[in-house]
């Protein structure tokens, strides 16, 4: 039971910077920036597993890890709603321009 404990903690410890790696890689191979999807995604690849690792070596409680596991999703999810679909690593946070109408001007 130990050695698997072992190897559950050493793949959740190297998914953290392998994310980060990837993340960048992507950034790098698609010249953009990065934008607030992207720093969701690597925040949630780097809690997930750290809330992990502490709960196997039961340094966090079943009721701590419930509660934060529930945070994180509804840190998730609580953008799911107000995503248009698009790629937001444009840099303008998923805002559309829009530009305003025209005036008349008839003095």
């Amino acid at each position: 039971m130990k050695d698997v404990k072992q190897y559950i903690e050493l793949i959740m410890a190297a998914t953290i910077p392998l994310a980060l790696l990837l993340i960048m890689f992507r950034t790098v191979y698609r010249n953009k920036g990065i934008g607030a999807r992207t720093v969701q995604f690597v925040s949630i690849l780097s809690l997930i597993p750290a809330i992990i690792i502490l709960a196997i070596e039961e340094i966090l409680k079943g009721e701590t890890v419930a509660t934060l596991l529930g945070g994180l999703a509804g840190y998730v999810l609580s953008g799911v709603g107000g995503y248009d679909g698009g790629d937001n690593d444009k840099g303008n946070s998923g805002k559309k321009n829009v530009s305003p109408p025209p005036t008349n001007k008839s003095s």
